[in-house]
């Protein structure tokens, strides 16, 4: 017999089949184009995939979740990735192959969003200040958040405040003192802002003015704002970089 075709041989219960003559030859299975692989094990890290290591020779891949068991997921060289990265809470991006002499290398926040800045004093006033705000918007990165705002009043009653002009609002409470920027005071009653800073510990902007050229900063209060029912008095545009908690 020269040529046998089955679609099934199955030995008796126990036997083997024994095939002599020419041997088999495996058919070439080729590369696929794409599709979908499931529950494999034992590839070397030279197919691409090894254990929770994603190789640098993978030129490309879909991968809707990738979760290695326990461990770290590490990618070796240049990957490039559609859509977003997430991690869980508390997760961020891991600095510490190249170590430095911080207490983190943990990169685990960054947002942006907007604010609202509210002009105040250490006892406010009987009716709040009313404001306009220009813009109000804030970065987070990490623990550093800087904010930047363009605002002005447009009605002013005073009565009832005292203490230190503030600006409260700000999106984050500060751990530290920081520092603040003033591009921009117009339209005040007396004493114009030109310095401030972020109070530690708290949500607010101390506001300063210097009365000489090489003098002190003093403390603003109620009665350098501009009083009464005026739209754009006491404009302030300004900037501020803290740390949080």
């Amino acid at each position: 017999m020269s040529t046998v075709k089955a679609n099934t041989i199955e030995p008796a219960s126990g036997g083997t089949v024994t095939i002599t003559g020419a041997a088999l030859t495996t058919p070439a299975l080729g590369t696929p184009a794409s599709g979908t692989l499931t529950n494999c094990t034992g590839l070397p890290a030279s197919t691409g995939l090894a254990g929770s290591i994603l190789a640098g020779n993978v030129t490309t891949a879909s991968i809707n979740s990738l979760t290695p068991s326990g461990g770290t997921l590490a990618i070796t060289g240049a990957q490039s990735l559609t859509g977003n990265l997430s991690f869980a809470n508390g997760q961020g991006i891991d600095f510490s192959a190249t170590p430095g002499t911080g207490t983190s290398e943990l990169l685990n926040d960054y947002e942006e969003g907007t604010w609202t800045p509210q002009y105040t004093n250490t006892t406010p006033p009987t009716t709040p200040y009313t404001m306009t705000i220009t813009s109000a918007t804030y970065t987070k990165i990490g623990r550093l958040v800087t904010i930047v705002a363009n605002i002005s009043t447009s009605n002013v009653n005073p009565s009832g405040a005292s203490g230190t002009l503030r600006i409260s609002g700000l999106p984050f409470t500060s751990a530290a003192h920081g520092v603040v920027n003033i591009g921009l005071s117009a339209n005040w009653n007396t004493n114009f802002p030109s310095t401030g800073y972020v109070e530690s510990g708290a949500t607010t902007i101390a506001l300063q003015y210097r009365a000489t050229a090489n003098g002190a900063t003093a403390a603003l209060n109620e009665t350098d704002l501009t009083s009464g029912a005026s739209a754009g008095q006491n404009v302030l545009i300004f900037s501020a970089t803290y740390i949080t908690g």
